[in-house]
């Protein structure tokens, strides 16, 4: 985090600005629930320490549409998250995390905070730099997209049909403390890819 940035929203019909969340920490890449109640969005509130002048890495958190408490929504314990989108049904969220060092696609059930590995990319799924937008869902298609770093360059690839290579359990979901694998690390899908871009590389 370098500097507070904030959640807003902008009332087209009064064309008036109201603020979410104003304090010393960086929230990112709001996305809005499919019943317009809450915004999900990355911040670094749960993982940084003001008094010690040290930000760590971006967290998962979700606020009412008319504003109040921030709550973490229980993910994993190491690396960040990233890009959070909400499904067709709202009843998962997508997001990408790098709980093992390389950045993939992961879904939420939200019901119970169960997280799905969506993705096995050994290098990232990435926007143009670490912190970027990375993904894109489509509820009425069911579709995603996401860019792949590859060779010094990005692919841009859509999945259709989520397909699941591991399976996540938070061992607590009110606290979202812990997070375990209950899948060996060696479980994987095949995943339906369509390059559909190309940029950079070779």
């Amino acid at each position: 985090m370098s500097v507070p940035l904030h959640c807003l929203v902008f009332d087209i019909e009064t064309r008036s600005l109201r603020r979410l969340t104003q304090d010393a920490f960086a929230d990112l890449q709001p996305t809005w629930s499919n019943d317009g109640a809450a915004l999900t969005f990355v911040t670094d509130r749960f993982s940084s320490r003001l008094d010690a002048l040290t930000f760590g890495d971006w967290r998962l958190a979700t606020i009412a549409a008319s504003g109040g408490r921030v709550d973490r929504r229980p993910a994993f314990e190491t690396g960040g998250h990233l890009n959070p989108q909400w499904d067709d049904d709202g009843t998962h969220l997508f997001f990408v995390a790098s709980p093992d060092g390389a950045p993939n696609i992961y879904r939420q059930r939200l019901a119970d905070g169960r997280i799905q590995q969506v993705t096995d990319v050994v290098t990232a799924v990435s926007g143009i730099t670490s912190g970027s937008p990375a993904i894109s869902y489509a509820p009425e298609a069911r579709r995603l997209a996401f860019g792949v770093l590859r060779n010094g360059g990005y692919d841009l690839r859509v999945l259709e049909g989520i397909q699941v290579t591991r399976n996540w359990v938070v061992a607590s979901p009110g606290s979202g403390i812990s997070v375990q694998a209950n899948l060996p690390s060696t479980v994987s899908a095949t995943i339906s890819r369509n390059i559909v871009w190309r940029s950079g590389g070779s």
